[in-house]
């Protein structure tokens, strides 16, 4: 539980205008989904994948789960699922390595 709690105060450090859910899956990884995304497209000029939340003009997705990733070493590609719910439904963003 100490963990889910460390991870959430990442975020909120992070993104303080980000609204996401931290728990664990039934694989028992750890899952982050964001819940106040507004659109995800992709920017025709450097074709990544944008992320746009409330007080943001866009968050590149690559860079949110790179600096996630980075500023918390509890979590990473093997250990954690991001998904984000925006107007169409949830999509993942990564997957834990089996």
């Amino acid at each position: 539980m100490k963990k889910l709690i460390a991870i959430r105060k990442v975020l909120k450090m992070l993104y303080p205008e980000l609204k996401a859910i931290v728990r664990y899956n039934k694989d028992k990884h750890f899952e982050i989904i964001l819940k106040n995304v507004n659109l995800a497209y992709v920017d025709p000029t450097t074709f990544r994948v944008m992320l746009r939340i409330p007080g943001k003009d866009a968050l590149v997705m690559e860079d949110f789960v790179n600096g996630l990733f980075s500023y918390c070493p509890i979590i990473n590609g093997e250990n954690c699922n991001i998904k984000y719910l925006d107007g169409k439904g949830g999509r993942s963003i990564t997957k834990p390595i089996e």
